[in-house]
């Protein structure tokens, strides 16, 4: 795995563990709604826990959204690195076997040769990810 995909695992469970622990403080404790600025600070509310438990919730969701986002773009950023890479490695082979004085087809049949060369080079590179 990738070094920015790690930071996204370990910035998830970090984020996500003090997302519990302000859980359990504020469910144990309403001064905690204050101290960490919740927005039903100040609400008149029929069942105290409820809200707490439905705003803790909402907001493990939105983090698990944004770490699949983060996580997503990461693998993204991978794969598009690892496809430049793979790139050059086609061209190389274009270069290698290609040969100006020779008719089309001669030329079309050499690439098509080295196209499974080509998707070996592609699926070693992709399975380093």
């Amino acid at each position: 795995m990738t070094e920015r995909l790690e930071q996204t695992l370990t910035n998830y469970k970090a984020i996500r563990a003090i997302c519990n622990k302000a859980f359990v403080l504020t469910n144990a404790n309403q001064k905690y709604v204050n101290e960490f600025s919740l927005p039903i600070l100040g609400k008149k509310t029929a069942d105290y826990t409820k809200d707490v438990q439905d705003y803790f919730d909402n907001l493990q969701d939105r983090l698990l959204e944004n770490f699949y986002l983060e996580l997503f773009a990461g693998f993204e950023a991978t794969i598009i690195e690892k496809v430049g890479l793979a790139s050059g490695e086609m061209t190389k082979t274009l270069k290698e076997n290609y040969n100006p004085t020779l008719p089309f087809q001669t030329y079309e049949d050499i690439i098509l040769d080295s196209i499974e060369s080509t998707f070996v080079v592609m699926r070693r590179i992709l399975a380093e990810i």
